[in-house]
């Protein structure tokens, strides 16, 4: 290891020790602060003296019908977190988060957050970015001498920005059976990068077009445990989970938290069947993240509050990416960089299973938007019931 090496590890280190002390000095108030189980309750009560003035009795009707009318006393349903200024305006939970034994979706209920979760990762690699470990343009073969066959080409930033050309193993059947079978039927991100070393071509030159890939952000999640010495759940719940507060949050594999989660919910001809688990569920970096809407509430505040990352750092995360071509794709390092109805907003879909998540933030409005359901065959989905919600909380609909 140079002298270089060893004094960017340390700065890491740094950066582990103060996100465990921040965590002990919580869990014994020595910040001047309520514990853990208090902090998010005494926020929202703040929040909710105000919030009660956020939306109208008519305006919170109109939501829960969007729910009422898909969600019964025994089906699968969903939750929300409306959030304006900084404050919860709107937050809830409906229907049952498992049919049996019936149990009740609440703000603390856990669902996989799915392709969201690619924020995470996101937030993991730029935290390394300012700790001085990597460079976005850096060349993913420096890292992984067995991705150097893709060429100089394949950075860092197209695989953040999904213009590697790496195929999703979820369009490609001879990828996806590849690595299923190096990991003996429950593979991990070190089954995947051992496919990847020897099997499949680019589909295109990196930088040429947008190609959204999963196998493109669990290549960024092997990349946050190589540089810090983590796994990748651990190094999640170390930087982003302990400090933002989300103390429900956590990343795969986690057996005892697990066992408190939502169940997903498919259907067939008899009625509302569960999905549990799927083979891939142990591969990190495209989404393998449980979370409430309460955590989505304190994650919220952590962007606003530049609390993970730079506000500078986080800007380059929303900023659309320019192909070879010159031309600008629609979406930044794990948010699509778009508007709705006239107004800038960054947001992203997630599923998993058989759960459907969507957040959206109305970015000159300070209004977000956190939408989570158990079941895939809502009508509306995730990002169309955020969207209503939108259409009520801020152009009178």
């Amino acid at each position: 290891m140079t002298r270089l090496d060893s004094v960017l590890r340390n700065r890491l280190h740094l950066r582990s020790i103060l996100s465990i002390l921040i965590a002990c000095l919580l869990y014994v108030g020595l910040l001047g602060e309520a514990k853990p189980a208090e902090v998010y309750h005494q926020t929202m009560a703040a929040a909710s003296d105000t919030a009660a003035l956020g939306l109208t009795p008519q305006q919170k009707k109109k939501i829960d019908t969007i729910f009422t009318a898909f969600v019964g006393k025994a089906t699968p349903g969903g939750a929300i977190t409306i959030i304006d200024k900084n404050q919860v305006v709107y937050q809830k939970g409906y229907g049952l988060c498992r049919l049996s034994p019936k149990q009740a979706i609440t703000t603390k209920s856990l669902f996989h957050v799915g392709s969201v979760g690619k924020q995470f990762t996101a937030l993991g690699i730029m935290q390394l970015y300012e700790d001085g470990l990597l460079d976005y343009d850096d060349p993913i073969g420096d890292y992984f001498e067995g991705l150097q066959r893709f060429g100089t080409r394949l950075t860092i930033r197209r695989l953040l920005n999904h213009t590697s050309g790496i195929a999703d193993y979820d369009e490609d059947e001879e990828l996806y059976d590849a690595i299923l079978t190096e990991g003996d039927g429950h593979p991990t991100n070190a089954d995947l990068m051992a496919v990847l070393s020897e099997q499949g071509d680019a589909l295109f030159t990196p930088g040429r077009a947008f190609h959204y890939s999963n196998t493109g952000y669990d290549v960024l999640g092997a990349l946050i445990e190589k540089l810090s010495g983590q796994t990748y759940a651990n190094y999640l719940r170390d930087h982003i989970f302990v400090p933002a507060k989300m103390l429900a949050t956590f990343a795969l594999p986690n057996a005892l938290k697990r066992s408190k989660v939502c169940y997903s919910y498919t259907e067939d001809e008899e009625g509302p069947v569960p999905e549990k688990s799927d083979p891939f569920d142990l591969i990190n970096g495209s989404g393998s993240t449980f979370s409430t809407v309460e955590d989505f509430f304190l994650y919220d505040q952590a962007l606003n509050n530049n609390l993970l990352v730079s506000k500078t750092t986080l800007a380059e995360a929303w900023k659309p990416t320019k192909l070879n071509n010159g031309k600008l794709s629609n979406y930044g390092f794990a948010w699509d960089v778009v508007k709705y109805r006239g107004k800038p907003i960054v947001a992203h879909s997630g599923s998993w299973l058989a759960f459907d998540s969507y957040y959206m933030r109305f970015r000159n409005e300070r209004f977000s938007i956190f939408v989570t359901l158990n079941l895939d065959y809502a009508q509306p989905d995730a990002e169309q019931i955020a969207k209503k919600i939108a259409d009520i909380c801020l152009f009178g609909g």
